[in-house]
């Protein structure tokens, strides 16, 4: 992630991202959001999130 005078500008490594955003920071985290490839409110989440994306058929 690259960031610019302490502001987040974008994501151009192409590295997938995966935002923890509690309910509490929601609205202080929206820009962010919206450049993540997934938002989750907590770490369980997280680990179920990629445990799909890596899940085998």
């Amino acid at each position: 992630m690259e960031y610019s005078d302490g502001c987040f500008t974008g994501d151009r490594s192409g590295i997938p991202v995966i935002l923890i955003r509690p309910e509490k920071l929601h609205h202080a985290l929206k820009e962010l959001a919206n450049k993540a490839q997934v938002v989750v409110e907590t770490p369980e989440q997280a680990v179920k999130a990629l445990e799909y994306v890596f899940a085998e058929e």
